[in-house]
């Protein structure tokens, strides 16, 4: 959720001391609040005005060097927001401590000018509009004096109250009151999404604070010790508890459940439980505040990330570009509805998720990765390995991550531009654009629905190149498979198992994880005793001990251990179509 809207005029501040000491950092900064901007406002109207402050504090010359280095770097692609001042600068530099300095009353005037060119300032609309206007200023006086829990009301709430003083009865209408007054920034309403059209914010800044606060973790010696164990389980883990909601709940004088449904249908946060094994002392999974992959790594297991994160053979991998956009914010929240999907969600426990990467299984025969990557300042991914078992299909898996995307997108990120496909198989490229960067060939964007399986031509370096995508078969995909499998009978011994493949099931079961078995929970169900486990745990690789023990003690077949890692107690299906994949069939 941003509070940033489409119909306004927009200031980004600096100041010119140190943006002369750091140019490259502040025009980083700005170019991410324009980029922010962009897809939040095309409104032609939306202007922006750079204003640098403390003019004094650098010499004449250093303030043209600044303006210069301002249009060369920001001027091509945003000249039709950025507002150039009457002395041909891009930035309107004033100095704070004088009283009448010219170049503030010269602001004044641009934005006067502006304003009377806009041409929603002269979009005329009924006259019991104001009648609701007037409902939102007395809604906000009312927050003034701590009756929050009036600055959102039901849906239901607004109807009769538009109905009784504006003498609005039709739904479109009211629709498209509550829109216009959306679109303005003066509340929050929307009316595609299941959760959130029953709702109708009337201070958007009330919400900023509720997440704002959660996301925000206070000091040490400012936390309540009523909750000081759910602020540092928060912290440390991300995990948020019910109890947490509650105190924030009363600091804002708003029902509990009221804050959980608007949280989770902006997908800030997400419940572990599936819905029909819920409780009252909910826990929830804050994606913002998980901790980095590697930063949960044990380090006495002696494990790597790159162990863990390793492609595996037959992975397909697709990319989602976003270009300048760092896509975080999008990333946690593609977390939350991937957690929360139905879908995904009832066919597999097994889920291992962190701030910049995350594992899960869609359906029972797909399982697919995803990951957070700032390839350069230019190029901004999310990379998705999906993993199938054989002959089976993962257009259905891809297009299902496009649709949390595309809804993320059109909520929160209207104007968002992205493109998602393949990596393009040629080495080398030649062409200067795409020099450093990943060439990621298109398959869909926010525009443009995901193809059907099947060839896909595409021409690249003057040459025609062709990829058969989403396939069913065995055949070798140009972009994903690199080297043969080497397959297994279900009756092989796991001791005969591929090194490559005992490392992989080791390096994911030796990661502790809150929901999803490790090589502990293995050691449980094939009969191993507390001391075992102890011993076990000295080791810097312990699956590969628990692995070791049961081979020895048994002939412990391919099928046997596929049958184990299907257990309730350890529900590692990601590990089972691991295996599937090196596995030949039984006929």
């Amino acid at each position: 959720m941003n509070c940033i809207t489409p119909l306004t005029m927009y200031f980004s501040p600096a100041m010119l001391s140190i943006s002369f000491k750091n140019k490259n950092k502040q025009v980083d900064r700005i170019l991410f609040w324009l980029n922010s901007i962009s897809i939040h406002a095309k409104d032609k109207d939306s202007v922006i005005f750079l204003v640098g402050t403390h003019r004094d504090s650098v010499g004449l010359s250093d303030q043209e060097d600044i303006d210069e280095y301002l249009f060369e770097n920001l001027y091509d692609n945003f000249c039709d927001r950025l507002v150039v001042n009457s002395d041909r600068r891009l930035a309107f530099m004033v100095e704070n401590s004088a009283a009448n300095d010219a170049e503030i009353f010269r602001i004044k005037e641009e934005v006067s000018s502006k304003i009377l060119e806009a041409e929603y300032m002269t979009r005329e609309f009924p006259i019991r509009y104001l009648k609701f206007y007037k409902l939102i200023l007395t809604k906000r006086n009312e927050n003034g004096n701590r009756h929050l829990s009036k600055s959102i009301s039901s849906h239901t709430d607004v109807r009769g109250y538009v109905l009784r003083e504006c003498g609005i009865s039709n739904n479109e209408e009211l629709r498209d009151l509550l829109c216009v007054f959306h679109r303005a920034g003066e509340i929050i309403y929307q009316p595609d999404d299941p959760v959130l059209k029953q709702y109708v914010v009337f201070d958007p800044q009330i919400l900023v604070d509720i997440m704002k606060t959660l996301v925000t973790i206070p000091p040490r010696h400012k936390r309540s010790h009523k909750v000081a164990s759910c602020w540092h389980k928060l912290e440390k883990h991300g995990i948020l508890h019910s109890s947490l909601i509650e105190h924030i709940a009363k600091q804002f004088n708003l029902p509990m459940h009221v804050i959980i449904s608007l949280l989770t249908a902006y997908d800030v946060i997400c419940p572990i439980l599936q819905r029909s094994t819920r409780t009252a002392d909910e826990l929830y999974i804050v994606p913002c505040l998980l901790p980095p992959f590697s930063s949960m790594l044990n380090g006495s297991l002696g494990i790597r990330m790159d162990d863990w994160w390793m492609s595996s053979e037959g992975e397909e991998v697709y990319y989602f570009d976003f270009g300048y956009l760092r896509p975080d914010a999008l990333f946690s929240r593609l977390h939350a509805r991937c957690l929360n999907s139905d879908q995904i969600r009832d066919n597999s426990s097994t889920r291992q998720f962190f701030f910049d990467v995350g594992k899960f299984t869609f359906g029972s025969d797909v399982f697919f990765k995803l990951e957070l990557l700032h390839h350069l300042p230019e190029q901004n991914l999310i990379k998705v390995n999906v993993q199938r078992a054989t002959g089976t299909n993962s257009r259905m898996c891809v297009s299902s991550l496009l649709g949390h995307v595309e809804v993320i997108r059109r909520r929160d990120f209207k104007y968002l531009e992205y493109s998602f496909g393949f990596l393009c198989p040629v080495r080398h490229h030649r062409n200067p654009i795409l020099q450093g960067k990943l060439h990621v060939v298109k398959l869909a964007n926010q525009c443009c629905h995901l193809r059907e399986a099947g060839p896909f031509n595409f021409l690249c370096e003057g040459q025609n190149h062709s990829v058969d995508v989403f396939r069913n078969n065995n055949g070798s995909d140009v972009w994903n498979r690199e080297t043969a499998v080497d397959m297994l009978h279900p009756d092989r011994k796991i001791a005969e198992m591929p090194p490559t493949l005992h490392k992989q099931i080791c390096n994911n079961l030796n990661v502790e994880s809150m929901i999803a078995g490790d090589w502990r929970a293995l050691a449980g169900e094939i009969g191993c005793s507390i001391e075992d486990v102890r011993l076990f745990s000295i080791s810097k690789n312990p699956c590969d001990e628990v692995l070791h023990y049961w081979s020895t003690k048994y002939p412990v077949t391919i099928k046997e251990l596929l049958e184990v890692l299907q257990r309730p107690s350890i529900s590692r299906r990601d590990l089972v179509l691991l295996i599937k994949n090196h596995t030949v069939s039984q006929q």
